[in-house]
């Protein structure tokens, strides 16, 4: 499976050889034939011999832009672990608003009919001063969380 042992040339040998056999050479180098001696190329001289300038026009751009998607990933990440807490206090204060609606809701009914009290009628207000506040700091949530920096922007839906 292997090529045969052949003697490793110097420097000197490989500048005085012409360009067939310095071709042969580099093909039996790149191909494993001088691996006995230690003489192994890396594996991106391996690519960039077997697949010539077609390496530095695709392979450098990609690379380029997996690194971008990369960073892209751990700047969202980052954030989006950032923001559980403040997630998780968004759909608390949500939560709260949907009871404190019911209730306001339930007022607003005796309201329309004039049949509430001066007691109800304040717990009425403070209600809705309540599910005011509520909405306020909802919305300040809503709009820190919302902010997502990118290096890249990808189009996505959230």
């Amino acid at each position: 499976m292997g090529y045969p042992q052949k003697a490793v040339p110097t420097r000197e040998e490989i500048n005085q050889m012409d360009q067939d056999e310095r071709s042969q050479f580099s093909k039996d180098y790149y191909n494993g034939a001088f691996a006995h001696a230690g003489l192994k190329p890396k594996f991106r001289q391996k690519l960039k011999y077997k697949l010539g300038s077609a390496f530095v026009i695709i392979a450098y751009p990609l690379a380029l832009l997996l690194l971008f998607i990369i960073v892209n990933v751990v700047v969202v990440g980052g954030q989006e672990l950032w923001h559980v807490k403040q997630k998780h206090e968004l759909k608390t204060l949500q939560l709260e608003m949907v009871n404190t609606k019911e209730i306001i809701d339930s007022y607003e009914v005796k309201v329309k009919d004039g049949s509430i009290s001066d007691s109800d009628y304040t717990i009425y207000s403070k209600q809705i001063d309540l599910y005011n506040e509520n909405v306020k700091e909802s919305n300040n949530l809503e709009r820190k969380i919302g902010s997502t920096w990118y290096i890249i922007p990808f189009p996505h839906d959230k």
